[in-house]
């Protein structure tokens, strides 16, 4: 089981990602889009809104604030800038809102088997 921290995300989203990610055996809280939150957060895979100006504008720091714990960006828009922008800025992963379990699954199992990819993009 693994601690998600969702940053950021819209209530719906949130709530949706929540019960996918419970059905998955793991944990999540939900929290606002913050440097200082995610410093002292102790998740294991942060996923931070792509859709969220405050978590857009601060993606970089944002991937490098917890050193090793990868972030995945979680986008209602499935825009190619987006998505290159978000792999850019040192984010391990993107996908889209309305991602399905099984590749939700294969999200988080990725994230955390390369844990070291969003320091090395930073």
């Amino acid at each position: 089981m693994a601690k998600i921290l969702l940053a950021g995300l819209d209530t719906g989203t949130a709530n949706e990602f929540s019960r996918k990610l419970a059905l998955l055996g793991h944990a999540t809280e939900v929290k606002p889009c913050d440097i200082d939150i995610v410093k002292s957060s102790s998740a294991d895979v942060i996923f931070a809104s792509g859709d969220d100006l405050r978590c857009s504008c601060c993606l970089k720091r944002l991937c490098s604030a917890n050193g090793a714990v990868p972030v995945v960006v979680v986008s209602r828009l499935a825009e190619d800038d987006g998505w290159l922008s978000a792999l850019e800025a040192g984010a391990t992963d993107f996908c889209g809102a309305d991602i399905d379990t099984a590749n939700l699954r294969w999200v988080v199992e990725n994230a955390i088997s390369h844990p070291l990819t969003a320091v090395a993009a930073a």
